[in-house]
């Protein structure tokens, strides 16, 4: 199969700007509130949109992030997230910080129910993961915000900064006995002044690196003018990668699994 990602004529930009990896996934409960996956197979997106009481994701949009594109929809027809995923609530002294927290394990597939489109001329096809457990310095993050009632795409360059430097920053935000590090599966990038508060608080966001993903966002921080906006903070996609392809190879067929090892 042929895959635009990997040819070496390409930018960056090229991949990220066109968004054509990035799908959208819904449930009926709340239409206009979708969570952002990347479509990493033809049959398989990776995220963390967890379900809960109110949400159960239902079907898969891909190309609709990307201008010119057909949209084609997919029901869902498998989600699988980590054994040990876990949420760590935070609880910041003078400061409403319902619905957000901390995040172990923050990584989640859905399957659909069967093989999605691809549209090579829109760059709409499923990116490759970043297969090192390694961090780089500096990653072009693509997030996905919400400006008049619309989705829209922006792209910044934003630096990965030491782990201890957000621990810092966030170990005020938990009880003593509930203190969570971000420890080598998370990557912690500080906001863009470019970015506005509006932005980061209806955003979604993905790590590309050498036009590879690198990173899925892991924790709910918090985004407000009183008290300004925290770091992202993300699932470092390297760390997962063999209990990814456990997951989608279940059965072991060397087929699936030389097709992700071929990355």
């Amino acid at each position: 199969m042929k895959n635009v990602y990997t040819d070496s004529r390409l930018q960056v930009n090229d991949v990220v700007e066109s968004n054509g990896f990035i799908a959208m996934l819904y449930n009926d409960n709340y239409p206009s509130n979708p969570c952002a996956a990347a479509m990493i197979s033809r049959r398989w997106v990776l995220d963390n949109c967890v379900d809960d009481a109110q949400v159960k994701y239902q079907y898969i949009k891909v190309g609709e992030m990307t201008e010119g594109a057909d949209v084609f929809v997919y029901s869902i027809r498998k989600s699988v997230t980590h054994e040990s995923y876990k949420e760590i609530p935070f609880e910041i002294e003078g400061y409403n910080a319902q619905n957000t927290f901390a995040t172990v394990n923050a990584i989640r597939l859905h399957k659909s129910s069967k093989l999605m489109y691809v549209d090579y001329d829109h760059f709409i096809e499923p990116i490759h993961m970043f297969d090192h457990q390694l961090s780089v310095e500096l990653s072009y993050t693509t997030f996905m915000t919400r400006r008049n009632g619309k989705l829209q795409m922006r792209n910044e360059y934003l630096p990965i900064v030491n782990s201890s430097c957000c621990n810092h920053h966030f170990g005020p935000y938990f009880k003593k006995d509930h203190k969570t590090c971000l420890d080598n599966s998370q990557l912690c990038v500080p906001i863009s002044n470019s970015i506005t508060t509006e932005e980061c608080c209806n955003s979604q966001a993905f790590m590309v690196y050498n036009n590879s993903l690198l990173g899925i966002m892991a924790w709910s921080t918090i985004c407000s003018e009183e008290t300004g906006l925290d770091p992202w903070v993300f699932s470092h996609v390297g760390y997962y990668k063999k209990w990814i392809v456990n997951v989608i190879c279940k059965k072991g067929r060397p087929a699936c699994i030389n097709y992700f090892n071929e990355w």
